[in-house]
């Protein structure tokens, strides 16, 4: 449904924008697939949300979804994977996360999940394993905007 998609992408596209200290160029990849950004035309993103109020999230990946996230982790020599949880929080991966998380040859859907503790981190798992360390909850967006913000034209 259209305006759920606008709802999330829309409520992680302001977070970044009001978390930025400088201005950010924002497009989309190509204008028939809403999952792909790209950021100042140098920094690669796939974007996707799952409308669950509370955790743990869980991110399911078709086969060509997969195959998509890999093809723009080949184009962008920064890139990452932004999981909107509901408005709770929002998981940003860098791409040598998301490699230790999904295949890339499988022939079924994989998935990631997404926790919370108590410790403001997130706990990362997919369908390979888990990530060895958390991800911070209050800084969400601060290794996508360093990359973002070294990445300028």
């Amino acid at each position: 449904m259209k305006s759920i998609f606008l709802r999330f992408h829309g409520s992680f596209l302001a977070s970044l924008i009001d978390n930025s200290s400088d201005p950010i160029q924002i497009q989309r990849e190509f204008s028939n697939d809403n999952h792909l950004y790209v950021f100042n035309g140098k920094v690669g993103s796939y974007v996707t949300y799952n409308s669950k109020r509370m955790g743990p999230w869980t991110f399911a990946f078709e086969p060509k979804h997969v195959k998509i996230i890999f093809e723009i982790f080949e184009r962008y020599e920064d890139a990452f994977v932004i999981l909107v949880c509901g408005f709770e929080t929002t998981a940003v991966l860098h791409k040598s996360e998301v490699v230790l998380l999904l295949p890339t040859d499988s022939k079924s859907n994989s998935s990631i999940t997404i926790r919370t503790g108590h410790d403001k981190k997130l706990a990362v798992s997919g369908s390979l394993g888990e990530l060895k360390t958390k991800v911070a909850k209050t800084r969400t967006y601060e290794r996508l905007l360093n990359s973002i913000n070294t990445n300028k034209d």
